[in-house]
């Protein structure tokens, strides 16, 4: 793991005065084990949890946070090709029998009826059933990946992305359970995924350090930058306007302003890799975890450690309730609920995008849009290429309430996108590399 020379931001002055007025405390343990090393996903509606695990087996696990126990456990199993890097289990006469199926991310959708499962050379969806209360696994989607690292619903839930070690993100239809586009960057290794909240654009991590950003609509290549020394362990994108966060194997999360393509603020320090960023619910807030055993809890206008918790173990990932009063942790040993006692931590909606960040500080509420983008989100041609308009995201949300729609419902092959939004026409592309001038974030010049 990384080891950067100081506790970061978690001093021991810092952890002492923080202690004195947490709102955040120990809820209930719900397992004291490794048990959820994939992941977590928190039901919208209902007191249920999803976890993933992936070591001897291969399993998602269906938890009663009202209750505090395990509902049900489903296994999942692949085929022999899928286990290069799986653990093969063996029958009764020594010959392996179906193996323990790669899983390495899951997500569930708004709706709190599918969780998309990173398994192997594809996506697995299972069906939560919040009557029943039970998991049924309903499909399989399999593209030209391999590894499949990282999985991410759009925020309108028509749209699934999933991410491959072999630098391929493949948006699928939620709808059809077809491919609706495609994106190559040759090289890369894609470890986290995720859609700006109005779902134009996409982002990926790779274990090199780098983010790209693509269009969704038209497919164009927007930003490639390096935003970590070593991996990119996650990404999140807020819930208004462009920021983004993400979290790397230098001890750091970073802040980036998409809109104005630019860094936002200080880095965030942890002591050790961070594996999970978070908004809560208003944007004003970051939460992350790190292997330094932290979570901390940042103030977005000025990058203030605002509080945190320390456990006695390393902390894999963290999933927020919808209205924030909830956290749950995954640690390297256990499965435990975390209250957030003090709600809200902070007033306000949250953070201005569009280069309104800095002395702005919190602002107004922003509509489901940002619209005050400007006319050319690289306008001075240093830093994003590509177009992001105050009338093509205009055009972008009046169409169909801003859901594109499926290339196969008109009969159309994968490789178109899903609309062009100035002329409400399909049109063809094939996202590959080589069509940007990349970005480099510390320096702020172009490489060739």
């Amino acid at each position: 793991m990384g080891q950067p020379d100081t506790d970061g931001a978690f001093t021991t002055d810092a952890m002492r005065q923080i202690a004195e007025t947490s709102a955040l405390r120990l809820q209930q343990v719900l397992a004291a084990e490794l048990i959820a090393n994939v992941g977590a996903c928190l039901h919208p509606r209902q007191p249920l949890l999803v976890t993933g695990y992936y070591g001897t087996e291969s399993r998602l696990d269906l938890w009663d946070t009202s209750q505090g126990r395990r509902i049900q456990n489903l296994a999942l199993h692949g085929k022999h090709d899928e286990a290069m890097t799986g653990v093969l289990i063996l029958g009764p006469d020594g010959v392996p029998s179906s193996p323990a199926l790669p899983i390495r991310d899951l997500d569930m959708s708004p709706d709190g009826l599918v969780v998309a499962v990173a398994s192997g050379k594809g996506v697995r969806l299972v069906n939560v059933d919040e009557t029943a209360q039970s998991l049924r696994g309903v499909a399989e989607l399999s593209g030209r990946q391999s590894a499949v690292h990282a999985v991410r619903f759009s925020s309108n839930g028509d749209l699934l992305a999933s991410a491959s070690h072999d630098g391929r993100l493949i948006i699928w239809s939620v709808a059809t359970n077809q491919v609706v586009s495609e994106y190559r960057l040759p090289e890369a290794h894609f470890q986290c995924v995720d859609f700006s909240q109005d779902d134009l654009l996409i982002a990926c991590g790779d274990s090199d350090g780098n983010i790209v950003v693509w269009d969704v609509v038209t497919g164009h290549q927007l930003a490639y930058f390096q935003a970590h020394e070593g991996e990119v362990n996650t990404l999140a994108f807020g819930p208004h306007g462009y920021l983004l966060a993400t979290g790397g194997g230098d001890g750091q999360a970073r802040l980036w302003d998409m809109a104005e393509s630019a860094p936002f603020g200080e880095p965030l320090q942890h002591a050790d890799s961070v594996y999970c960023v978070r908004f809560d619910s208003s944007g004003t807030l970051l939460f992350t975890c790190s292997f330094d055993q932290k979570v901390g809890v940042w103030r977005l206008d000025h990058q203030q450690l605002l509080d945190a918790y320390h456990d006695d173990q390393p902390v894999l990932s963290v999933a927020l309730s919808r209205d924030d009063s909830k956290l749950v942790i995954v640690t390297s040993g256990a499965l435990k609920v975390l209250a957030n006692s003090r709600l809200p931590l902070l007033p306000g909606p949250g953070i201005q995008s569009s280069g309104q960040f800095g002395s702005a500080g919190f602002a107004d509420p922003l509509p489901p849009m940002v619209t005050a983008v400007g006319e050319d989100i690289g306008a001075a041609g240093d830093s994003l290429v590509g177009e992001i308009s105050a009338d093509y995201a205009a055009a972008r949300m009046e169409h169909s309430g801003a859901r594109p729609l499926p290339p196969q419902a008109q009969g159309l092959p994968y490789d178109h996108n899903p609309f062009d939004a100035q002329s409400g026409q399909h049109t063809p592309f094939v996202a590959q590399s080589g069509q940007h001038t990349p970005f480099v974030a510390q320096s702020g010049q172009h490489t060739p």
